[in-house]
């Protein structure tokens, strides 16, 4: 009786320390495959960015649209890095609707300037 006392008592403690027995992905990358495809700011509810750790060795930047759908986007696309670096403060604030709508206009402008140097260049 005694040894099945000490196996339930293991089998207890693993699962309080094992993430994947109790269902949460702390312990792992959450993103299989990656879109570089835009998603319109309107349609996002959330942004959410992990770094890099010891358990997932993968930046992830995960997207949750106002319909619920998550989508992991590729964090070294050009537009993923400059919504990321817009929206997401320095004290690591969840973005709220203004900060990404300023966010777009900004890269919007940004990107006409670009533009025109790059035709002022050119002539």
């Amino acid at each position: 009786m005694d040894a099945f006392k000490l196996l339930l008592a293991v089998c207890i403690v693993g699962a309080i320390y094992d993430p994947s027995v109790l269902g949460r992905q702390d312990g792992r990358c959450q993103c299989i495959n990656t879109s570089r495809a835009r998603i319109p700011i309107k349609r996002m509810a959330k942004i959410e960015v992990f770094k890099k750790s010891h358990s997932c060795n993968y930046h992830e930047v995960i997207v949750t649209k106002r319909s619920g759908v998550t989508v992991c986007l590729d964090p070294t696309a050009t537009w993923v890095v400059g919504l990321v670096s817009c929206t997401l403060p320095r004290n690591n604030r969840k973005p709220g609707w203004h900060q990404l709508k300023k966010c777009t206009w900004d890269l919007k402008k940004k990107r006409q300037q670009q533009r025109a140097e790059r035709l002022q260049r050119g002539n």
